[in-house]
């Protein structure tokens, strides 16, 4: 059974392109509620860590600011496995 559990947040920058055959008020203001837009996923960035302990006696609880990967070739293809990870969930909806 686990002891502990780690959560790690991201910072996601992403795009949707949307074909339109018009472009007024009405088209712009209801693009948000469209669904038939293309995802693309454009960076991915380690930002925050929490460990908490599941154990009830210890309640230690660590945050923790990321810097874990520093060197910008290990960065870029971890960047690139949680882009296509991304990328597929997005198509998902």
């Amino acid at each position: 059974m686990a002891k502990y559990l780690v959560e790690t947040y991201y910072t996601c920058s992403f795009k949707v392109n949307h074909y339109l055959d018009d472009i007024n008020e009405k088209e712009l203001a209801n693009l948000e509620k469209r669904d038939d837009g293309k995802f693309e996923v454009l960076d991915v960035k380690l930002d925050t860590r929490k460990t908490k302990s599941l154990d009830s006696n210890n309640k230690v609880t660590e945050t923790k600011k990321l810097d874990i990967i520093s060197n910008k070739v290990s960065q870029k293809q971890y960047q690139k496995k949680i882009i296509l990870l991304l990328s597929k969930k997005l198509m998902k909806v």
